[in-house]
């Protein structure tokens, strides 16, 4: 099936469910005819594993405007392909989560369904499009879609102007993205993505490289809500929670650093470029992590981490970027690993991410609370949560024999192989060693902090009073699933390595098919090391800091 089918496909099933609000009575079923979306696309795209493994990439071109060499271009080749495999497998459990968050007596299913269902197709056309304009349309219409998502709930105040927020520094990102696809218009004479790749060489000596790449830089800061363009995201929390889970975890945020692997090959060329995303990525990864720990909402807590996690990837595919420049030298190994682990750090914080999320919606609809300061003892009234929050958090925070504690070591292991690059001197390693430490041990203190006031704490009946509360299983089964794809992914992660984030690494690096030899194999035991060294003293304050000190107090 070509890549067009699939996106007419989707067309079709949301043009179903608009014919759907018409009737009342089919109205409940929305949910599950937009189900089908994300379940054909993952099952199209995990299809497609071994041919792309085999380099058989696939590729669409329908001629547009031929004058402006604006054309249909869709091409699936690793970088896009896991992209579309988070976008759909998250999609799936997002969409069948929805279908128990939401109540056809309440709310206008088909409108919600319909806008969710864009939301992944216009991701979906992101991650696809070979064509720098055709991508602008899709990366604005992700903004969109989310503008609808968010204000889902227009009579909500918040809603209304976390939407505004959200649509108004995106779009200015978008803007300046679509700046920066014209000076590379202007530079190389096509819109084909592959064809501008193709003339990198040609591109960093034109006096248009430097302003492009900040053109790149503001479009992909604005998505990927990287310091100081992250004030759109904690507001985005007034959007029902099926929307959160999974802008947070698998669409809109991680376009951004979709955009810079994706012209890696290109931006990597300049040092400037390098060093700007590194710092912004540790800078917003600090911030983050310290802001988090200053909030009651369960919600805000979590967008603040996701502020952070995004930092962390941003900063390794700066890291990274410099392979562009040294892919023949000894060093190549170290980039290749870099980039490995924003990759592998990328769909490891999908999984526990959009797990956190739903944690969250359970609680907040059944006990009608996000407020850490009236939830508590929670574990005895919400026993499977408990077990899917405390995992997928203790994840986040890096703990070991759960996924996310090997690509934190490969991020750790990242920071202390700075000082062998020829971007960074042995200072500004130590300098970036120290704020992705500090901002790992306060990481590591919010997510235990909060399963701690949450769950582990003595249940008060008098704070808390809210009676007959249930935690249905179908509510819970698609963060269950998410939940046990945490430990199974440290037991097996070269799975994951081998099969999909080597193909995205041939991809980010250019075509360079020897990034197959070069690919590290993620081991859970590396001996006693630097990066080791570094999660224990992560660990040990993080704890303390998370059991000992009363945060409500220290920011009341």
């Amino acid at each position: 099936m070509s890549l067009v089918y699939l996106l007419i496909a989707i067309l079709v099933i949301m043009a179903m469910i608009l014919l759907m609000s018409k009737r009342r009575a089919l109205a409940k079923y929305a949910g599950y005819i937009a189900l089908v979306a994300p379940v054909i696309s993952s099952i199209y795209f995990l299809i497609q594993i071994p041919s792309v493994a085999k380099l058989q990439y696939l590729s669409t071109s329908i001629p547009w405007i031929k004058t402006l060499d604006i054309n249909l271009d869709l091409r699936l080749d690793g970088l896009s392909l896991m992209f579309s495999l988070i976008i759909s497998l998250i999609g799936i459990a997002v969409f069948f989560y929805a279908t128990q968050y939401l109540s056809s007596r309440k709310d206008n299913l088909p409108r919600f369904y319909f806008y969710l269902t864009l939301f992944m197709f216009s991701m979906i056309g992101i991650v696809l499009s070979d064509n720098t304009i055709l991508m602008y349309i899709f990366w604005e219409l992700t903004s969109v879609s989310s503008f609808l998502l968010i204000s889902y709930w227009y009579n909500n105040g918040d809603s209304q102007f976390g939407a505004i927020q959200s649509f108004m520094i995106t779009v200015f990102g978008g803007l300046a993205l679509l700046v920066g696809f014209i000076m590379l218009y202007i530079m190389t004479g096509t819109n084909n993505i592959t064809e501008i790749l193709g003339q990198a060489d040609h591109i960093k000596n034109h006096g248009l490289f430097i302003p492009m790449i900040f053109m790149f830089l503001l479009g992909a800061f604005t998505k990927s809500a990287q310091f100081p363009f992250h004030i759109w995201l904690p507001r985005a929390m007034a959007a029902p929670t099926p929307v959160s889970a999974y802008l947070h975890s698998a669409t809109m945020v991680k376009a951004g650093i979709f955009l810079l692997l994706r012209f890696t090959p290109l931006l990597g060329l300049s040092n400037m470029y390098v060093y700007i995303v590194t710092f912004v990525g540790l800078i917003t990864m600090l911030f983050g992590s310290i802001t988090a720990l200053k909030q009651w909402d369960l919600k805000g807590i979590l967008a603040y981490s996701t502020i952070s996690q995004l930092g962390m990837i941003m900063a390794m595919v700066g890291i990274g970027g410099g392979y562009a420049q040294h892919q023949q030298d000894a060093i190549a190994s170290i980039y290749v690993f870099v980039l490995f682990g924003a990759l592998f750090h990328l769909m490891n914080h999908a999984i526990f991410k959009c797990a956190l999320f739903m944690g969250v919606g359970i609680l907040d609809h059944e006990a009608g609370s996000r407020d850490i300061r009236i939830l508590s003892g929670m574990r005895q009234l919400f026993p499977k949560m408990n077990l899917v929050m405390t995992i997928a958090a203790l994840s986040m925070a890096g703990v070991p024999f759960l996924n996310g504690f090997l690509s934190k070591e490969m991020f750790l292991d990242a920071l202390t192989q700075t000082g062998q690059l020829s971007q960074f001197s042995l200072i500004s390693m130590i300098a970036i060693v120290f704020v992705g430490v500090i901002a790992s041990v306060f990481t590591f203190t919010y997510a235990l902090y909060m399963v701690k006031e949450v769950f582990w704490t003595k249940y008060d009946s008098k704070v808390f009073t809210k009676k007959n509360i249930h935690e249905p299983w179908l509510f819970s089964l698609p963060s269950l699933i998410l939940m046990v794809l945490v430990p199974v992914i440290f037991f097996v992660p070269n799975i994951f390595g081998k099969g999909i984030i080597v193909l995205a690494l041939r991809a980010v690096s250019g075509g360079n098919h020897q990034i197959d030899q070069l690919a590290p194999h993620v081991s859970q035991w590396h001996g006693f090391n630097i990066p080791l060294l570094l999660t224990i003293i992560i660990i040990l304050l993080g704890s303390v800091l998370a059991i000992k000190v009363d945060w409500k107090k220290v920011f009341t």
